[in-house]
């Protein structure tokens, strides 16, 4: 009989493709039957990094402030020398585990409390903050501001996420698997 190695370091944090069908099986099955079974929450977000889904939301709302398309708003920022980041939502990570969710909350509310005192405030300088970019149109002003806010908050996520073992699945049965074996 081996020892067992207890300085294995055992996270809950997975990637497996966003499909809608992956999307249903976890939302419906993979989930719930993690949380009854390990009585530990899970939670999971689109793309590679927590704020893709803010920042896709951001280019939908300016979209369609301009009664128009995510796409046309792309190829708009592209003719006036605007290339929007690649938010790749090809993927869907998923968080397990009190402790792992409890870090990457906390670094979220970290991030948060980096960028602005309050809520108000932080809504404020976004939209009329200093350094906007008078030769855009005022849309894209907004745009660009979002990006310039988006690379900095991926680039303090990937160092945030460098020291963690991300596990690559390819179905929704290798996650449920994966997540009920894992080391709390």
């Amino acid at each position: 009989m081996q020892p067992v190695n207890s300085n294995i370091n055992f996270t809950g944090v997975y990637k497996i493709a966003n499909t809608p069908n992956n999307v249903k099986e976890i939302t419906e099955k993979v989930i719930p039957m993690y949380s009854y079974v390990k009585h530990e929450p899970a939670s999971g977000f689109p793309g590679e990094n927590p704020f893709v889904t803010g920042f896709e939301l951001i280019k939908e709302i300016i979209a369609d402030a301009n009664n128009a398309s995510k796409i046309w708003l792309e190829m708009n920022a592209k003719n006036h020398g605007t290339i929007l980041p690649d938010t790749n939502t090809d993927f869907l990570h998923i968080i397990s585990g009190k402790k792992d969710i409890q870090d990457f909350v906390n670094f979220l509310i970290n991030r948060l409390k980096a960028n602005e005192n309050t809520p108000l405030k932080k809504i404020k300088n976004f939209f009329v903050g200093n350094n906007v970019n008078k030769d855009l149109p005022e849309h894209l002003q907004i745009v660009d501001k979002a990006i310039e806010l988006y690379q900095k908050e991926r680039l303090e996520y990937l160092k945030f996420i460098q020291d963690k073992k991300i596990t690559p699945v390819s179905t929704t049965q290798e996650l449920l698997s994966k997540m009920l074996n894992e080391r709390n």
